[in-house]
This record gives C-alpha cells, structure tokens and sequence, in this order.
C-alpha cells in the first residue's frame, strides 16, 4: 500500500502504515509532499534550541490541552521573566532565587524535614479593645482600651503563638477556648506578653513577661 493517500470525507483507510495528517490554518496537508513537507517541521527530536516567534505571546499547552510531565536535566533551571524570579535544581536540591517580594502559599506547608533559615518572620494582628487574638497569624499586638476581654480559639497541634500589650488603655484579660495552665491571661502594663503552643488538647504557655495567670 503507498505510505500516502487522499482521503475524501467517506473514505476509508486500510493498511500496516499510519501517516498523520497535519492540518495548518484552514490549509489541509492531503499529498504526500505537502505532509512530508509539514512533518519534517515536527521532529520527534532535536538537537536545537526551540524559542517563539515572539516573546511573551504564545503557551506551553493549554487548559484544556496539558502536556503530561516535564524531565529537567541535573542542574535545569525554570526562569521566569528574564530572571525576576528562577528556580535551580541541584543534587537533591531546588534553589529559589529572586522575588524580592517572597513567595506566598495559600494554604498550609508542612514538611517532614526540618527547616532552616536565619529568620522566622510571621505575620502580625493588630487588635485594639476586646476581641478575638487571631489563630492565622503568628504575633498579636495589644491596644487596651479599657477592661477588654478576649478569647482565643483552639489552635492545630504544635502551632505557635505570640501576644503582647503594646499600649496600656486598662487591663486585657484572655481567656482561651482551652487553657492547660488554667483559665485567663490577663495582660496589665506595656510590654506583658506570653508565648503559647498548642499541644494536644489545650494551649501551654512556653514563656510568660508579666502577665497574671488564673
């Protein structure tokens, strides 16, 4: 049978030879040096480097069309925007590099190694008179503004937290939903503060500036 053939809307192909047909435009490749011609652009590999006609226009696959899995050599890098941010493989190693502004999650990382690092910075509540202290972020700062009360709900096992009075307006009493020291902190001058885990069941206090347990 010939390796190439036309094909009418009826017609029926038959064989132990496939070719595919490449359609490019509204221009249909139906000869056999017109798919010649348009399969030779399309090598199954390559020894060149493949860039756009243009930058910044055309996708990698689509939302609807995704390519299964990309395999990056030992040492491959992914650059995004001319460097602004890059990602850099090494042995059992990936380094981020730029982003000057972070890197955010929308969601909860966990890791079953350790981290390392030279500084832990978590995100702060302001929170001025009675209220809620907030459990989706590290520190709070305290404004008083009288006899406040506050609460604090249940935290995830092994979450840290950090509360501490940064202006005196009248005593802030906390009472925790679960408290395994007892019932109420109360926060009476600047710069009383404690640091709370919750393990188990219950917060602990892991270091207390001044503050009155009850």
């Amino acid at each position: 049978m010939p390796k190439y053939s036309e094909l009418n809307a009826a017609g029926t192909l038959a064989g132990t030879e496939v070719i595919a047909v490449v359609q490019s435009g509204s221009s249909v490749r139906t000869t056999a040096s017109a798919i010649a011609n348009t399969a030779s652009a399309l090598p199954a590999h390559t020894s060149q480097t493949i860039t756009p006609a243009v930058d910044a226009t055309y996708d990698f696959g689509s939302a609807s069309l995704r390519w299964n899995a990309a395999y990056i050599a030992s040492g491959g890098m992914i650059d995004f925007n001319g460097g602004d941010v890059r990602i850099t493989h090494s042995a059992n190693a990936l380094a981020f590099t730029g982003g000057g502004s972070g890197y955010s999650f929308d969601a909860a990382v966990s890791t079953t190694g350790s981290l390392t690092g030279t500084t832990i910075i978590g995100s702060v509540q302001a929170l001025t008179g009675a209220g809620a202290i907030s459990t989706t972020t590290l520190a709070t700062e305290l404004t008083t503004t009288g006899a406040n009360a506050l609460t604090l709900a249940d935290g995830t096992a092994g979450q840290v937290k950090i509360i501490v009075m940064i202006a005196d307006g009248g005593d802030g009493t906390l009472t925790p939903t679960n408290f395994g020291n007892g019932t109420t902190i109360t926060f009476n001058d600047v710069g009383d503060a404690v640091c709370l885990v919750f393990v188990g069941t219950d917060w602990w206090i892991v270091s207390n500036n001044g503050c009155t347990v009850a």
